[in-house]
């Protein structure tokens, strides 16, 4: 049952439904979701991408994204 119940809320997630609906119909809460759910979530990146550069929020994504990559660089000496 629990197996069904994961393969349930995964497809939901991928499907783009809001994790807040998601948790709604799950009864649990945003955080216990997507720290389960989030490794999960395929597929949607370009999507996403597209949203934002369709709003024009790209300098801001742009920005976000250099600051993650250069916080997540690991120097060795």
């Amino acid at each position: 049952m629990y197996d069904l119940r994961h393969t349930c809320l995964t497809n939901w997630l991928n499907d783009g439904v809001p994790p807040a609906q998601v948790t709604d119909w799950a009864a649990n809460g945003v955080p216990v979701l997507l720290s389960t759910y989030a490794r999960c979530i395929v597929g949607q990146l370009d999507d996403l991408k597209t949203r934002i550069e369709a709003a024009g929020d790209c300098a801001i994504w742009d920005m976000v994204t250099s600051e993650t990559r250069s916080s997540a660089t690991i120097s060795v000496a």
